[in-house]
């Protein structure tokens, strides 16, 4: 029988007021995660390379 999905949901008040609102999929490699879409999309970079 297969394993259901397993997605976390993570939120998170940023400075400025926006709401961070991501679904994490621990299987997803890290280049796909959709928090670091999020992230990105809110101009807030996650190593020196994202800047």
């Amino acid at each position: 029988m297969p394993t259901p999905a397993r997605t976390l949901k993570v939120t998170a008040r940023l400075p400025d007021g926006r709401l961070l609102i991501a679904h994490l999929d621990p299987q997803l490699p890290a280049h796909h995660s959709p928090l670091r879409r999020a992230l990105h999309t809110a101009g807030i970079p996650l190593t020196s390379r994202d800047q």
